[in-house]
């Protein structure tokens, strides 16, 4: 029984622990993620940094309500088209 539990702890403490997944809008306001999910009525599941036309903005991939998967890009808040 003794060598069990030596064993079962030694197992345990070789397991790597699972990191908690970061959120995939990490770094984005939340006003943002709360307006692109309102407007596209579907949930965002990843954002990067993007520019278009100079104007520095974020690349959102949201997965619309029938199970498509669409991208859409908003200029950062502050930046010259957000405002």
């Amino acid at each position: 029984m003794g060598r069990c539990l030596m064993l079962l702890g030694l197992v345990l403490l070789a397991t790597p622990l699972a990191a908690a997944p970061e959120p995939p809008h990490r770094g984005a306001p939340a006003s943002l993620i709360r307006s692109v999910e309102a407007t596209t009525g579907g949930r965002v599941l990843a954002v990067e940094p993007a520019e278009r036309d100079g104007v520095p903005g974020v690349r959102l991939r949201v997965l619309t309500p029938d199970g498509k998967v669409r991208h859409v890009w908003r200029p950062l808040p502050g930046s010259e088209e957000g405002r």
